[in-house]
């Protein structure tokens, strides 16, 4: 009789969700035509983070917050949607969006997107 023996080395082991790094992506809109003045719709896919109220604070939950949006590098809004509006000028924009823990501290492995728009 032959008995074999396998073990997975758990510091390997990628199937694991909790050791995966959350992620924010901005889908729309891409940059690759001009938009119009005013409230331009945005729409993000969000992975491994739970978003929550900006006003909510949890201090010591792990991956979850919410999404700091930035306009030309200042932030103008805190969202816990996954689709929101930003108001733009006419001229080269660049907005930009980063998971924030839901007491205001930038995770600790940095997670955003960003994407320069021609605003006409």
């Amino acid at each position: 009789m032959l008995l074999l023996l396998f073990a997975c080395d758990p510091a390997t082991d990628t199937a694991d969700s909790a050791d995966v790094d959350p992620t924010v992506e901005i889908l729309s809109p891409t940059g690759d035509e001009p938009v119009a003045p005013g409230a331009v719709d945005f729409s993000v896919v969000v992975e491994n983070f739970t978003l929550v109220d900006p006003k909510h604070s949890d201090e010591g939950e792990t991956a979850t917050g919410y999404i700091s949006v930035s306009l030309d590098g200042t932030e103008v809004d805190k969202v816990a949607l996954t689709q929101f509006s930003v108001q733009l000028l006419a001229g080269e924009r660049e907005v930009a969006v980063e998971l924030m823990y839901d007491d205001g501290d930038a995770l600790d492995e940095p997670a955003s997107d960003s994407v320069s728009l021609t605003v006409e």
